[in-house]
């Protein structure tokens, strides 16, 4: 099979018709509706935790920061706490980084771009980190950032062309993750999970040489 005959649609109706799959190592889901709720419950258990009232207890944000980077909590992504514990070494920094990700008023190519590379980033916090926090708090504005969402729009061909950065490069790919879901009829959580499902499934469909 080549790139060019990627069908998504057909990939997508394989993916809806997922069961008793095991995405993260941890939980089998009967099927994708479970997979999908059960991401979003855990999404609205961390929205509460993470509210801005809460910032201001440093002890809470590490605890709760810390919990969430685990996927037998977010039920989302699996390696986080690789390279995420290093910010637990500040929680005031941390604090403020994710106080600042909320707020709404400022473009959210500016608050990628300052959490990454400006005065608000903090060690151990990268691209992969710092969106699915976003998507976390705001699911149906934000997509997810990271190797395996690039990868996977790339062989899609859909993967920004023009190189720029890091806050102009999220929104290009954010605004291509909503047009995928909008074309599939669906949302950018169940979109996330695509991602997953397309990497894993092109390594069956397409020669090692292609995929990687």
């Amino acid at each position: 099979m080549r790139l060019e005959e990627i069908d998504t649609q057909a990939l997508f109706i394989e993916y809806q018709n997922l069961h008793n799959f095991d995405p993260g190592g941890v939980k089998v889901f009967h099927d994708l509706d479970e997979w999908i709720s059960t991401r979003l419950e855990r999404y609205a258990k961390y929205r509460a935790e993470f509210s801005l009232e809460k910032m201001s207890d440093y002890a809470h944000v590490v605890h709760t920061y810390k919990e969430w980077l685990l996927y037998r909590n977010n039920f989302s992504w699996t390696t986080f706490q690789r390279v995420g514990y290093e910010a637990l070494k500040q929680p005031t920094e941390l604090a403020r980084l994710l106080s600042y990700l909320q707020d709404q008023k400022i473009p959210v190519q500016d608050r990628v771009r300052e959490g990454l590379s400006g005065r608000y980033m903090v060690a151990g916090i990268g691209k992969g980190i710092l969106t699915a926090f976003l998507h976390t708090i705001f699911p149906d504005q934000y997509g997810v950032l990271n190797s395996r969402s690039i990868d996977t729009l790339k062989l899609l061909k859909k993967y920004p062309k023009k190189a720029g950065d890091i806050g102009h490069t999220y929104l290009e790919v954010n605004y291509k993750l909503q047009e995928l879901a909008c074309d599939l009829k669906t949302d950018l959580t169940t979109i996330d999970g695509f991602m997953w499902y397309i990497s894993k499934r092109v390594k069956v469909l397409l020669p090692t040489s292609v995929t990687g």
